[in-house]
C-alpha cells in the first residue's frame, strides 16, 4: 500500500449526514435505521482493518474488536458507552475518539503502548483518580478532556504524570477555575505543552511561565 487503504483497512458502520462522501473515501458503508447499532458485531473477516467508524450509534460497550490486530485509528463518539472495557487487546491502536459518550472513569488503557491521540471531552469525568490511567500512556502527546466535570485543582498533578502531552484541552472543567494561574502552572508541570485549549504555547510563553 502507497499511502492509500483499501476496503478491508478502512469502514464506517452507522448512520451520517453525508453518506455519499463517507462511502467514496471510507470504503464499505452501512446505514441502518436510526438510532444506529447497539452491538458491535460481524466484523470478524476485517482481520486488516486500520481504521473504524462507529460513532452516532447507540453502542453501551466495546466487544467484538479483539481480533482487530491491527487497528489503528478508532472512532466511537456520540454513543451511550459508560466504559472502555474491551480496548486492553487493541494493542496497534494510535487514535481513539470517545468524545460525547457517559463515561467516568478512564481505564483499559495500560495495554495500548502505542496510543497517541485520546478524544474524550463530553463526558462524565468527575475524580481526579479516574484520570490516574493516563500515565500508563507512554506516548500518549493529544489529550482532550474538555466539557467534563473535572472539579479539582489536583488535576494539575495527575496530567502533570502525562509525560508526553503536547496537546491539552481541558477548558469547560470547573477546575480549570479552581487552578491559580491556571495556564502558567500547566506550561510549567506539562514540560512538553505545545498547545493549550485554544492557544499555542510558545517558548516565550514557557520563558514567562518560568520567571513567573
Amino acid at each position: 500500500m502507497t499511502g492509500i487503504m483499501s476496503a478491508r483497512e478502512k469502514l464506517t458502520v452507522g448512520p451520517s449526514a453525508d453518506t455519499k462522501t463517507q462511502t467514496k473515501t471510507c470504503g464499505p458503508r452501512y446505514d441502518p435505521p436510526l438510532p444506529g447499532y447497539t452491538e458491535i458485531e460481524n466484523l470478524e473477516e476485517y482481520t486488516g482493518l486500520r481504521c473504524l467508524w462507529l460513532e452516532n450509534n447507540g453502542l453501551r460497550s466495546i466487544n467484538g474488536l479483539q481480533h482487530l490486530q491491527h487497528l489503528r485509528s478508532l472512532h466511537l463518539h456520540h454513543n451511550l458507552l459508560t466504559c472502555l472495557n474491551g480496548l486492553q487487546h487493541l494493542r496497534s491502536l494510535v487514535t481513539l475518539n470517545v468524545s460525547h459518550n457517559m463515561i467516568s472513569n478512564i481505564e483499559h488503557l495500560c495495554g495500548l503502548p502505542h496510543l497517541e491521540t485520546l478524544q474524550v471531552s463530553h463526558n462524565h469525568l468527575s475524580q481526579v483518580e479516574s484520570l490516574q490511567q493516563l500515565a500508563q500512556c507512554p506516548v500518549l502527546s493529544c489529550l482532550d478532556l474538555s466539557h467534563n466535570k473535572i472539579q479539582s485543582p489536583d488535576v494539575v498533578q495527575v496530567l502533570g504524570e502525562v509525560r508526553e502531552v503536547r496537546v491539552l484541552q481541558l477548558m469547560g472543567n470547573t477546575a480549570v477555575g479552581q487552578v491559580k494561574n491556571y495556564r502558567n502552572t500547566l506550561i510549567l508541570t506539562c514540560i512538553n505543552l505545545t498547545y493549550l485549549d485554544e492557544r499555542p504555547v510558545f517558548p516565550v510563553d514557557r520563558a514567562a511561565a518560568q520567571a513567573w
